[in-house]
Order: structure tokens, then sequence, then C-alpha cells
């Protein structure tokens, strides 16, 4: 196993307080240029929700006030879950590019808090990274998120601190940490399936208690037709893998450019199966293949692999997933080690530049090393049996 040097503050530092002079260079280059950012529809929502929060899901309303806003021609949807919106009603009281810088150093300081919170892991890279988390700064899907004003970042740090609630066998605080990221709930709810299987119903608890709580929350906030007219529009984008550039474009969901499995079957072919249904049967039997050997390996490995292993997963086989959500990758990718998973985090760190630099759609090739991730950890995992957290308490007692 590779040795954990101690955590270094100031190179560390200094590499966070250049990234942030870089992503404040690219934000205003974007914003002159201006460019569709992924932060005009959260702005749009924080200002909905805010002045007339039923129509939170009206698309044609979105596109009005994104163009006036902040004066793009693209649009991007808003189809998030209504709480969510709380964190942006504050900034949506600042004009949109002050907005955005102001929501760009709330994403670096979640950044802190994120590395801060799990720094032990993040110092016990393999030797060739030479033990320094302030390389995780070239990581090009989290600049890409940070630059375009994703919450991809506040993600991370809500699965860091749902971690660590795990790693001091606080499970409870981890089921709510992690209810918490159901912004992004095709990550969280399978996350939350595979790390219940492994830590019984006191997550759980903590969990669906939560969960409840953001569903009314967003029920409160939208009211009954607002959440009807949002899983309406979460059905549009599910089933818009299947269909016309045009429907894609309209929701803006891109199947090749997912790097995940839907993106990777849709590119090797997989569009060209008619009708659209066999192609949602094909990656649902491939996922839940590898929800069964998940499921069986989660409970036989040590609890920095078990939950590698759930978080990778939920990243593989979601049906919705992005260049910047790889920002989430960050995690699993440090608390996995070992000599033979060296290469693999090579291409891991390595890949996204090179797409993003060709300036290509393909990041279905992301899909591949995530695949070997989740592969490594499965086949190293039940070599490394430890008993399941139940198990170890009813023997203590």
């Amino acid at each position: 196993m590779d040795r954990a040097p101690a955590f270094k503050a100031k190179p560390f530092f200094v590499a966070w307080c250049l990234c942030f002079l870089v992503m404040v260079s690219a934000g205003v280059l974007f914003l002159r240029s201006r460019a569709p950012l992924d932060f005009q529809s959260f702005y749009t929502a924080g200002y909905q929700v805010r002045t007339h929060p039923s129509q939170l899901y009206d698309l044609s309303e979105q596109w009005r006030l994104q163009r006036e806003f902040a004066g793009t021609r693209g649009y991007l949807p808003f189809y998030h879950p209504a709480y969510e919106t709380l964190l942006f009603l504050p900034f949506s009281l600042l004009s949109y590019h002050a907005a955005y810088f102001c929501f760009l150093a709330f994403n670096m300081l979640l950044l802190l808090a994120a590395f801060f919170a799990c720094r032990k892991a993040f110092s016990s890279l393999p030797a060739w990274w030479g033990g320094r988390p302030e390389w995780v700064f070239l990581f090009f899907p989290m600049l890409v998120a940070l630059a375009l004003g994703q919450d991809s970042v506040l993600s991370l740090v809500l699965y860091c601190l749902a971690w660590r609630q795990l790693e001091f066998e606080k499970d409870v605080s981890a089921g709510c940490l992690l209810a918490l990221a159901l912004f992004k709930f095709h990550f969280a709810i399978p996350v939350a399936v595979l790390v219940a299987i492994r830590q019984g119903w006191r997550f759980c608890s903590g969990f669906l208690l939560t969960a409840v709580a953001m569903g009314l929350t967003s029920i409160g906030i939208t009211g009954i037709s607002g959440t009807a007219q949002y899983v309406r529009i979460l059905s549009g984008a599910t089933s818009a893998i299947g269909k016309s550039a045009v429907a894609q474009q309209h929701l803006n969901v891109f199947p090749q450019s997912m790097p995940n499995l839907t993106g990777l079957l849709y590119a090797a072919g997989g569009r060209f199966l008619n009708p659209a249904i066999l192609f949602h049967l094909l990656t649902s039997a491939v996922a839940l293949c590898l929800f069964a050997w998940c499921a069986y390996a989660i409970r036989r490995c040590e609890q920095r692999t078990a939950f590698s292993i759930a978080v990778l997963w939920s990243m593989v086989v979601s049906y919705h997933l992005y260049f910047y959500d790889l920002t989430l990758s960050i995690l699993p990718a440090a608390l996995l080690t070992g000599k033979a998973y060296r290469p693999i985090l090579i291409v891991w760190f390595v890949l996204p530049a090179l797409l993003f630099g060709l300036g290509s759609n393909w990041y279905f090739f992301m899909a591949v090393p995530m695949l070997a991730m989740l592969a490594y950890a499965l086949v190293y995992a039940p070599g490394r049996e430890a008993p399941a957290p139940e198990t170890t308490r009813a023997t203590a007692a």
C-alpha cells in the first residue's frame, strides 16, 4: 500500500490561489464572449423562486429570463429539485455578472472544505503523484465545473462529508448529508442504495427522513402544479436519449457527450436500436448486472473501498452525466489505492485533458477509465474482506 505523507498546507493554498485566479480570468473571458454558462440557469431559477415560484419549471419563461439576464443566445434549462433554488436565491439579488463571481468564490471555498474534510485520502495518492493533493487542481472536469458555475463542487463536498461520517460510524448523519445531495438524485439514490446494503437501517433512516424533508420543501416552493411540471420535464429529459438531435438540443441532453455507460453504449451503436426502448432495456440490463456484482462485493470490503464502489457505480449507470460531473470522481479516485491501480489513475487524470484539448464531444471515452476503476474496486475488494458493520457490532456486543 502507498505510504501517506503528511499534508502540506502551504503548497496546497498556493495552488488553490492560482486556480482561483485562473478561474476568474476564464470567467471574465466567458462573460465578455457572452458564451452560455450553466450558472445562468441557476441564477434564473433563484430569481424565479423569489418572484414567481410556481413558474420555476416553465421552460419558455426560463428562456426569456436567461436572455434578459445573461444576454446569451444559448438556453440551458433548469430541472433540478426546487429545494436547491434556495441556495441560489441570495445570488439572484445581485447582478448576473456579480453573482457569477460570488458563486465562483463560493465554489472555491467549498473545494477547500472538501479537500480538508478528506485530506488524509488526498494525501495518500500514489508515490508518482508525490502525495500532493494540489495536483487535483489540474483535473479538467473540475476546472470546467468551476468555470461554468456548476454545482458539482457542492456535490463533492457533501459526499466527502458523508464519507467522513461513515468513517466515524455516524450512519444517521451520513445519510442526512447524502440526502442533501439529492439535487443530483441520479447519483445520490444509487449511492444510498448500495451504502444502505452495507450500513443498514440507521443510514436509511437518516437518508429517508432528510429526503422526505427535501421533497416536501420542493413541493412547498412550486406547489402541486409546479411539481407535476417538473415530473414532465424529467420524463422528457430521460426519453430524449432515444429521440432526434432537435429534441436533445431542446432539453440539453446529449448522450454521446456522457462519460458513462449510456454514452458508451450509445456511441457504440445503441443509437441505431429501433425502437428506442431497446436501448433503454440494454442499458438497464447491464446496470442491473453491475448492481448485483456491487451489492455482493460491498459487504465484503473495507469502508473506503465500499464507498468508492457505490460512488463509481452511481456515476457509471447514471442516465445523466456530463464532463463537469466527473468532479465527483475525485473522491473515489483518492480513496482507492494499490500498485495495479496507478495506470488507471493516470488515464483518469490525463484523458479528460486530451479530450478537452481536442475540442471533441467524444467524452463517452471517459466511461472506459470509470469502468476500469469500478472493476478494480470490485476485483480488489473481495481480497480484503472485512465484516459488515452490523456483524462487527453484534460480535462486539
